[in-house]
């Protein structure tokens, strides 16, 4: 994904090239502090969950000690991984799909629905390795090249 302003290439920039090499040990030679962007994403992350806390607090009026329990920071592991690592929209199709398992109403009545999620989540690891968008944009990125190949004749 290029995230380069328009009419620019990200691998003619430094910051582009470390961006999409994915990995800091290149970010010195490329001359970009990868330091402080891991500084600043963390500050920013971490201003966010408090954010976040803050609001539900205020929302609800009372925060129970179940939401503070570590499968709670679980949940969110698992949805980003059933939407797929590094995709925009992976956290919400992740959200959406376990949402709407926790409620379907063949598993509403059962008790032990991580049981049920982790199955979920170990089958889709092992079949789906980019979670459930990564078969999906496969799919949309092969029926775009079908349309310009036809466009183009």
């Amino acid at each position: 994904m290029d995230y380069s302003p328009p009419g620019a290439s990200s691998t003619r920039h430094s910051v582009g090239c470390w961006w999409r090499s994915g990995t800091t040990s290149r970010a010195p030679g490329h001359w970009v502090p990868a330091h402080q962007y891991k500084i600043v994403a963390f500050v920013l992350s971490a201003f966010l969950a408090g954010l976040g806390g803050g609001l539900f607090a205020v929302a609800h009026g009372f925060v129970a000690l179940d939401t503070l329990h570590w499968t709670t920071s679980g949940k969110a592991v698992v949805v980003v991984v059933l939407g797929g690592i590094g995709t925009l929209w992976g956290g919400v199709v992740g959200a959406a799909l376990l949402v709407r398992l926790e409620d379907w109403p063949p598993f509403s009545r059962v008790q032990q629905i991580g049981l049920v999620t982790g199955v979920i989540f170990v089958a889709v690891v092992l079949l789906f390795r980019q979670g459930l968008l990564g078969p999906l944009r496969q799919v949309l990125r092969r029926r775009g090249d079908a349309v310009t190949q036809v466009t183009r004749k």
